[in-house]
Formats: structure tokens, sequence, C-alpha cells
């Protein structure tokens, strides 16, 4: 292979991997979005109020989910 072809060779390479880049950047953004609203589908699915919500955040951070859980399925009752 001359000096020529492998530049040109290199040049397309370097064209292609950036083109692969931006697809890649373009496919985490998309996974973001939808990971984004599969969580928001799944909090409004809960029927909490934005207290509620916070008490249940808290609580799951903290590790006392299961009070919560009992105490907002008695009060739906």
């Amino acid at each position: 292979m001359n000096l020529k072809r492998t530049r040109q060779e290199k040049q397309k390479v370097q064209e292609r991997m950036a083109a692969l880049q931006e697809k890649l950047r373009l496919l985490n953004e998309r996974e973001t979005e939808l990971e984004n609203t599969e969580i928001v589908r799944a909090v409004r699915a809960l029927n909490f109020s934005p207290s509620e919500l916070t008490r249940f955040l808290e609580r799951l951070k903290s590790g006392g989910l299961s009070e919560l859980i009992q105490m907002h399925g008695t009060e739906e009752n």
C-alpha cells in the first residue's frame, strides 16, 4: 500500500468513526429519554400526591419502604 492510499483509507475510517460516535451519542440521548418516560409513568401509576411521593422516596432511600406501602394501602381503603 502506498502512502497516499493509506492516508485516504485512514481518513475514511476517521469519518466512519465520527459518524458512529454521533450515532452513539444520539442513541444514548434516546435511551435516557425513554428511561425518563418509564420513570414518569411508574411514578404517576402510584397516584401519590407530591408530598406522598417525597415521603415515599425518602423512606425508600432510608430502607423503610414496607411501612409506607402499608400506610398508603390503608389510606386508599
